[in-house]
């Protein structure tokens, strides 16, 4: 079955890449920096266009990616080249798609995790937690909300600081370092609530 929000972006990447590539995003990459060590790994999950994952490379960090839109991932590759992949949410798996088994000091999952429905969160989310270094960090960010909403081809499953709470706990292997609500980060009327986790588990095992 079709995914209508991959969709969505196999069919207009070059839209929303030309709207959200020059986005300064650097207010989070320095908060999310300040937590990752030099050279360190990071994962960019949902990474669209490549932006993000660009910025931390020429910061000098090891970085890995992934996407399931096709369109996205031939976009990015070109800087990329092959550490980013073709892959879901939901099949995560850095052997599978990196040839090696990876534990990441990072993981930067900028307005992506919010297509995934909320019954499908927790476990995707404790899913990429296997992959994450003791001690390690982990962003997240929604639309601000606490409903689903259909817009411009794409659903939209936004949290507020409260549902995030909720499913770092139901998790129950993140600590919360912070939780924000940003007013936008882009000219529009759009916020988002945006949360910064620690990993907190003793085990490294997949």
């Amino acid at each position: 079955m079709k995914d209508e929000n991959i969709e969505y972006y196999n069919e207009n990447s070059e839209k929303y890449i030309e709207q959200t590539i020059n986005i300064d995003m650097g207010h989070l990459y320095s908060q999310f920096l300040s937590y990752i060590p030099q050279n360190g790994l990071i994962l960019d999950i949902g990474a669209g266009s490549g932006r993000d994952s660009r910025y931390f490379k020429e910061k000098g960090y090891d970085v890995y990616a992934h996407d399931a839109s096709i369109s996205m991932v031939q976009y990015a590759s070109v800087a990329l080249g092959d550490r980013i992949k073709v892959c879901k949410f939901s099949e995560f798996n850095s052997i599978w798609l990196f040839g090696k088994h990876i534990l990441f000091d990072g993981m930067w999952a900028c307005s992506c995790l919010l297509h995934v429905p909320y019954d499908e969160m927790r476990m995707i989310i404790i899913n990429y937690s296997k992959y994450l270094k003791k001690s390690s960090v982990f962003l997240i960010s929604f639309k601000y909300g606490d409903c689903v909403v259909l817009e411009n081809g794409r659903t939209y499953y936004n949290m507020n600081e409260n549902m995030i709470e909720d499913l770092i706990c139901s998790c129950n292997v993140f600590d919360t370092i912070w939780i924000k609500i940003y007013d936008s980060f882009v000219s529009d009327s759009v916020k988002w609530t945006v949360a910064l986790l620690k990993y907190n588990s003793d085990s490294e095992d997949v």
